[in-house]
Formats: C-alpha cells, structure tokens, sequence
C-alpha cells in the first residue's frame, strides 16, 4: 500500500521544483502540493494529454475515506479501476514513498541514484479536477521487511510506454520492480 508519497527536492536536484513551476504557470490559482503528499490533497499527475494537477483518491459513496490505491493484479478486472486503466492511465511523479512497519515505524522508500521517478496509477475525470488512485503490487526484495505491497514504480524511460500503451502497461506491472534505497523517516 501506499498512504504517502514525497515530491520535494532534498538531495539538491530540481525534479520536483521543474514539475512545480510547470503548473503554477499552466494552472495558476490552483495550490499544488509539495514535500509529503496525504489522500485527497491536489497533487500533479501525467497523463497522456500532459502534466496536471489531480486529487489523490477516488471518493466512495458513504465512506469517509477515498480509495487511494488499486492492486495492479486485479485492476484490469475490477468494474472500479478497468475503463480507467484502458484508458486514462497516469503517471505520479514522486521523489519518494512512505511505509510504515507493524511497530509503526515510518520509513522512505527512494531510486538510489535517482532524482525522481513516477508511481505507476489511472485516474477519472470529474467536475473539478481528475481524481487518481496509484498501483501497488507485491512488495520486491528492498521493500518486503517493511511491507508486504509497494506502489508500481516508473523510471523515466517507461512513462511513454506506459501512457500511450495498454498491453505495455500491462507487462511492466508484471516486471520485477527495481531496487529501493531506505531510510528511516
């Protein structure tokens, strides 16, 4: 699962700060946040049309809290997630992610070597702002003391592919995701 991701600068690159200024230029008036990013705050999303600003979770009728994540085994046949996933895929650009142990121990998860990468989601289009939920998959080798689910991880290379083709979409959600640097936040 993921219940927290970060988009902020903090090793001195500028992939967050890139992405920001973008949208407050294309999207002025509208707060995007930065730094760790809760459900249901307004955060940017790629898409195949372009970066824009998007609200983490998808609202469920008589339920306090949105739906934030979807399994990528299941979401192809899930009624909730399929349209969305054929066709209105997403890319989160994050700089991290957070999990937390069975002591409650919060923990961030990052690409060693890497500014930023994107988290793998679909998203919906609503009155105001598209809502997005992010993909999780069965936890790899650098996540699994900690958790048993982590977010679908895109490095840059794949984000095209990922936007532009289903059956692509599809197969990297399969391949084993890559290796994960940790720290205890």
């Amino acid at each position: 699962m993921c219940g927290r991701y970060t988009l902020l600068d903090d090793d001195g690159g500028s992939f967050a700060a890139r992405i920001t200024d973008r949208l407050a230029r294309e999207f002025p008036g509208i707060p995007v946040r930065t730094g760790e990013i809760f459900p249901g705050q307004t955060a940017p999303i790629l898409a195949s049309a372009g970066l824009t600003p998007a609200i983490w979770g998808f609202p469920l009728t008589g339920k306090s809290r949105p739906l934030i994540n979807a399994r990528s085994e299941t979401v192809r046949e899930k009624p909730a997630f399929a349209t969305s996933f054929r066709l209105r895929r997403c890319a989160v650009p994050c700089t991290g992610f957070f999990e937390w142990d069975a002591h409650k121990t919060k923990y961030r998860f990052r690409l060693p070597g890497c500014g930023g990468a994107y988290l793998g989601g679909i998203f919906r289009e609503c009155d105001s702002l598209p809502q997005f939920v992010i993909l999780t998959a069965e936890a790899n080798d650098s996540v699994r003391p900690i958790h048993e689910r982590m977010p679908v991880i895109l490095p840059a290379e794949a984000v095209g592919d990922w936007l532009a083709d289903e059956a692509a979409a599809a197969a990297y959600m399969r391949a084993p995701l890559p290796s994960l640097l940790c720290d205890r936040a």
